[in-house]
Order: C-alpha cells, then sequence, then structure tokens
C-alpha cells in the first residue's frame, strides 16, 4: 500500500514538472502579444521537450527570432535617416569637410549618394514611420544637390587649378543655365592638348569624377578663346535627380 501511495506520489510530481511547459509557453504567447520577442522566444525555448506545447513552441520561437531581427532592422532605418536629418539641418556647419580636397567632395557626393537609396529603398514602403522619413529627407536631398553641386563644380576647379599650373594647364567652368548652374562645361585649355595622345591620358583617369560632379561635357582647347580641339559628352544627370543610379 505504501508502495502504491509512494507510485502515486512519484506520478503526482512527474505531472507537476510536465505541467511547468504550459507555463512557459503561456508567457512566452504574452510576451510575444506585446511586442516582447526576445523574452518570449526565450519562454518557448523554456517549454520541456516532453511538453504537448513543444511543436508549437519551436515554431512560435523561430517566429519571435524573425520578428526581433525585423525591428532591430527597423531600428537601426530610423536611426539612420535621423541621423541623416540631422546633417542635412546642420549641413553649414558639416559642409567644410567636404571643401578640402577632390576626395572629399566626392565623399560629399557620396553621402548624396547613400540618402538617395534610403529614399528609394523606404518612399513606398508599409512602415509610416520610415515613409515619412524618406518623404523629408527627398525634399532636402533635392534641395541641397540644387545648391551644393554648382559649388561642388566652382570648388573642384579651385582645388584642380591649385595642382594643373605646375603643369601649364587650366581650368574653367562654363554654366548652361547661368539661373541654375545646372549641368556646366568644364573647359581645360594648354598648349599640350596639341596631341590627342595628351587628351585622352588626362580625360580617360578622370572622366567617372567630372560625371559625379555632375559636368555635362568636358572641353580641351589651346587657349580660352579657341575653338574645341576636343569634346567629351558625358551624359551626366540633371542636379536634382536624385535616382539612386545617378550617383554612379
Amino acid at each position: 500500500m505504501k508502495k502504491f501511495i509512494l507510485l502515486l506520489l512519484a506520478i503526482s510530481i512527474f505531472l507537476a514538472y510536465c505541467n511547468m511547459g504550459p507555463n512557459h509557453y503561456s508567457k512566452g504567447k504574452q510576451n510575444l502579444s506585446v511586442g516582447k520577442y526576445l523574452e518570449a522566444s526565450k519562454e518557448f525555448d523554456l517549454v520541456p521537450l516532453n511538453s504537448k506545447n513543444k511543436d508549437s513552441a519551436i515554431i512560435l520561437k523561430n517566429y519571435c527570432v524573425r520578428l526581433y531581427q525585423a525591428a532591430l532592422k527597423r531600428k537601426e532605418s530610423i536611426e539612420t535617416g535621423k541621423e541623416y536629418l540631422y546633417k542635412f539641418k546642420n549641413f553649414n556647419s558639416i559642409v567644410p569637410e567636404y571643401r578640402y580636397s577632390l576626395n572629399n567632395l566626392t565623399e560629399e557626393v557620396a553621402f548624396f549618394g547613400k540618402v538617395s537609396e534610403f529614399i528609394s529603398k523606404y518612399s513606398t514602403s508599409r512602415d509610416l514611420g520610415l515613409q515619412k522619413l524618406a518623404e523629408q529627407l527627398k525634399k532636402l536631398l533635392i534641395y541641397r544637390q540644387k545648391v551644393e553641386f554648382p559649388i561642388i563644380r566652382k570648388k573642384s576647379i579651385t582645388l584642380m587649378n591649385e595642382v594643373l599650373w605646375k603643369h601649364d594647364i587650366k581650368a574653367y567652368v562654363k554654366s548652361i543655365d547661368r539661373k541654375t548652374n545646372d549641368n556646366a562645361i568644364l573647359i581645360f585649355v594648354s598648349s599640350i592638348f596639341i596631341a590627342d595622345q595628351n587628351i585622352i591620358g588626362f580625360e580617360v583617369p578622370l572622366e567617372s569624377r567630372f560625371k559625379k560632379f555632375r559636368f555635362s561635357k568636358v572641353e580641351y582647347k589651346l587657349s580660352k578663346y579657341d575653338s574645341n580641339l576636343a569634346t567629351f559628352h558625358l551624359n551626366s544627370p540633371s542636379d536634382t535627380n536624385i535616382n539612386p543610379s545617378s550617383y554612379d
């Protein structure tokens, strides 16, 4: 009789242990319902192997992990968008960083490209928070590019001339539209361009950078008022074009 009672007690203890599973399972579902995905996944992981809810717990745990990763990614995207907003709103204090060299000017254009990618990715997002950020950045990017690209081109001429004079070459810029300075023409003047190979040797390594600064074409002359020896059409986008491919 005592053995039978002890057996029943052991069975009761075992069943009580088994019933711990649903407690973790219930806590997991509760955490999941309020968006605590990491806590929920931990609870589902604690459901015992012999629990009737174990299979469901495994499925829900994996689901929580995916939701947690998505939430982290969204948080990172929000922070990135806010960082871009901060830079635009404080651009006048940041912009001197981009004025020391041609590489710095290229970094400024690269920054515009990153913002463009963010806008392209989230402008039609179902996440209203990210969509709103993208809309704000779109207006700021178009405005800033309209202001900055003419400055970038002018500054690039100054920086190039600091080096080119040593090689008896002078650079100029001529605007197509003097109101907007949009897609200006870059002109190089030197007697060395009498030789075609010198023109090609100068143009080819630098053409991609000229296009990044959105010069519309490059002309080579013997003197500022001579006719062109050669003209290279760059097919650059307009200053207000914010398509991600326009920064390549």
